[in-house]
């Protein structure tokens, strides 16, 4: 049954001193734990150091373990001998990690589907493949610009139609339109809006009517197999 290990000084693994204060320990496991992701980092040891900094953080960010762990140290006890444990084994580094940080702590397995699956998640959520990030901004352009169909004179206003991804659709975010006298502004978008809502904007459609914005979620066409198997496992 994997213990941690007492020979291992956490508090090197992590770059703190002894006596940091835990948001120190805090900061300093965000930062190398993004660094050291799987998903993130090419080296072939990326996830044994990922996991042995989750190890660290999990000891040091609570008191009691902490505690045990220094008296472990100083008398030079070995795990176990005297009540002090700290099981590793199905112990999930990548739920820790999303608890943390906040974001997304599954990893992509480094297979022979792992690039299909990146880049299938670029796609259908707009280029980030679904590890958060920013909204795409989108502008109004008199010949269409960006996922639009160019714009219509309707009752009241101005209608133009703008496609988002499906991250944004599903999330929420803002989206940045240039509108037809020039000014950029910023349109809330709902996490779940659906294809063909309209959103209105008052007097921003030129001569003093309402710019009137329909939108549409981009989806992927012409699923292979194994995206299709994606899509029933996240969603």
């Amino acid at each position: 049954m994997p213990q941690a290990n007492t020979q291992k000084d956490y508090y090197k693994i992590l770059g703190v001193d002894e006596d940091a204060r835990q948001d120190e320990i805090k900061k300093a496991y965000r930062k190398l734990a993004q660094k050291w992701h799987p998903d993130r980092s090419d080296k072939p040891n990326a996830e044994e150091k990922f996991k042995e900094i989750g190890e660290a953080y999990a000891v040091l960010s609570d008191e009691e373990k902490r505690k045990q762990y220094d008296q472990f140290r100083k008398f030079g006890q070995s795990p176990g001998s005297s009540g002090f444990q700290f099981n590793t084994e199905g112990f999930d580094f990548f739920d820790l990690f999303q608890q943390v940080t906040g974001a997304g702590g599954s990893r992509q397995r480094r297979s022979a589907h792992s690039a299909g699956d990146a880049d299938f998640f670029s796609q259908i959520f707009g280029g980030n493949g679904g590890r958060g990030g920013r909204s795409r901004h989108y502008q109004w352009s008199s010949a269409g610009g960006p996922g639009a169909a160019g714009r219509q004179q309707v009752a009241g206003g101005v209608k133009i139609k703008r496609r988002i991804p499906l991250k944004l659709a599903l999330l929420g975010g803002k989206l940045k339109i240039k509108t037809p006298t020039g000014e950029v502004v910023k349109l809330k978008i709902d996490p779940g809006t659906q294809p063909g809502t309209k959103k209105r904007i008052s007097n921003k459609g030129g001569r003093g009517r309402d710019l009137i914005v329909e939108l549409d979620v981009k989806i992927p066409r012409d699923l292979t197999t194994r995206q299709k198997e994606l899509i029933k496992k996240y969603f």
